[in-house]
């Protein structure tokens, strides 16, 4: 499966190229971002789990794999004829520095896997040695308690090394997954840094052509998936749909959707809105990346949206107090688990109608208002419960006919000028194919089965994708610092 355009790598040549490795591979996203920097695939991927380097074989299947521990591997066997390592890619496990997790880190073990960068020196030596290493982490990995030594070591073995924290999304990825990066290098030549290809929508590099905007959150939905409302039961969804969703959601969650409704559909100057026709893909104020994805066993990001002729939707986020995010901004980072982000999506009725369809009006029977039973109601008071009042004003029959409690008004927006009616909130996780898209990995990418045909199952896949490095950032600083590991004739 072809990752890049090999017509821009026409004159390679099969010659005995300066090799590169990829250890702590997973899944392949540093090895994809590589492949489309230089035109290669990495020589050899190293990783102790199967099942990453299975999905990483399915992809690369013209890279060697070592399904074994990174300090089992002896560089010297790698090596043939003299071959010297001109790329080590490094992405060692950060989750005993991520600040997730709340405490110091604790395991001493993982915390060392750095120092393989520093074996791989040793081992092969001033000739062979990699001519560059490429690390990252999280930035906490600067607090390390061996960090400078470790540094020291480099620079005893004649490296230069330098560390700058980039995010993803300002090259490209729709998520704003920020992380520590190093380029090390001894041959000579200078540590070189991209250059952001995107940038915020509103800054003016952007606004003068000098960058792309960011690429958005809601670029990577699939607006024609069902979404499950939040109002409906656990077992109704499964009938109608299928899917097992927790109802109902904790007081604390339906507080945080209301906020973010509150914020990101009826407040925002420019909500992020999908109209019924264009759910197959195309949408508005789409300009901002998407939220980190990363590799934390907590939930955090859900998609909410509401129903009927448009949807105005966001991400919320599901760890500690934080509201959520605008579908027109980049992901959060994504975790392993994959459940921090979901999308919340208000669905809408015109109120004044559209293309004939006949005028609706606040003062219409119910029935005609909502078209989807009482759930225009049920939003109603659900937003002046965990929001206030301030969110659904009264008015007068015949609408609290479809509701035994107070007799709350409809809950509207405008939009370019026309009003819509927020007849239902929904919300679902995102799929695999959602979250690997966010990482900014291509959608040819396989990741629903191995190399050998075998099925991964969705927490598999989530798995692979919040532990992955963004292909974007990777592609960047290969490019950057390796043009000569293009084969060319």
């Amino acid at each position: 499966m072809s990752l890049f355009d090999i017509d821009q790598f026409e004159d390679a040549q099969p010659i005995h190229a300066p090799l590169i490795v990829d250890s702590f591979a997973g899944g392949g996203g540093a090895s994809t971002g590589i492949a489309q920097a230089l035109g290669r695939e990495p020589d050899f991927a190293i990783n102790h789990c199967e099942t990453a380097l299975s999905m990483h074989e399915a992809n690369h299947p013209g890279t060697e794999h070592l399904i074994t521990s990174v300090y089992a591997v002896d560089p010297r066997d790698l090596v043939k004829r003299g071959q010297k390592v001109g790329l080590l890619w490094a992405s060692p496990d950060c989750t005993h520095f991520s600040r997730a997790r709340g405490s110091k880190p604790v395991s001493k073990n993982i915390r060392d896997l750095a120092w393989v960068c520093v074996h791989w020196i040793e081992r092969l030596g001033r000739d062979l040695a990699p001519d560059v290493i490429l690390l990252e982490n999280v930035e906490e990995f600067r607090t390390w308690e061996d960090f400078d030594a470790w540094c020291a070591a480099f620079r005893k073995a004649g490296y230069v090394q330098e560390f700058r924290v980039l995010s993803a999304c300002d090259y490209g990825a729709p998520t704003i997954r920020k992380r520590l990066f190093m380029v090390a290098r001894r041959d000579g030549k200078p540590c070189v840094w991209p250059k952001p290809t995107h940038g915020d929508p509103k800054s003016e590099a952007v606004q003068t052509g000098k960058l792309k905007p960011w690429v958005s959150a809601g670029s990577c939905i699939d607006w024609s998936i069902p979404m499950p409302s939040i109002f409906d039961t656990t077992a109704h969804i499964k009938e109608t749909m299928g899917v097992h969703a927790q109802r109902p959601l904790a007081d604390n969650t339906m507080a945080r959707i209301a906020k973010g409704i509150k914020r990101y559909v009826l407040d925002a100057k420019e909500p992020y809105f999908v109209s019924h026709a264009q759910q197959g893909g195309r949408s508005r104020s789409a300009s901002a990346p998407m939220h980190t994805l990363c590799a934390s066993p907590k939930d955090q990001n859900q998609i909410v949206a509401t129903k009927l002729e448009a949807i105005s939707g966001f991400m919320a986020q599901h760890n500690g107090g934080v509201v959520g995010r605008d579908l027109s901004a980049p992901l959060s980072t994504i975790t392993t688990r994959g459940t921090q982000q979901q999308i919340v999506a208000a669905h809408m009725m015109n109120m004044r109608g559209s293309g004939g369809r006949g005028a609706r009006s606040l003062h219409d029977p119910a029935a005609t208002v909502t078209a989807q039973g009482n759930h225009a109601a049920l939003v109603a008071a659900f937003m002046v419960k965990y929001y206030g009042t301030s969110v659904a004003a009264p008015m007068s029959d015949p609408l609290h006919t479809l509701t035994a409690k107070a007799r709350f008004g409809l809950v509207t927006v405008d939009i370019d000028g026309e009003t819509y009616a927020i007849t239902d909130i929904c919300m679902r996780l995102l799929t695999p194919r959602e979250q690997f898209r966010a990482q900014g990995f291509p959608d040819s990418y396989q990741i629903d089965r191995g190399h050998d045909g075998r099925k991964l199952t969705k927490t598999e896949q989530t798995r692979m994708c919040g532990n992955s490095v963004s292909p974007a950032i990777a592609k960047a600083l290969a490019e950057a610092n390796c043009p000569d590991l293009v084969v060319m004739q």
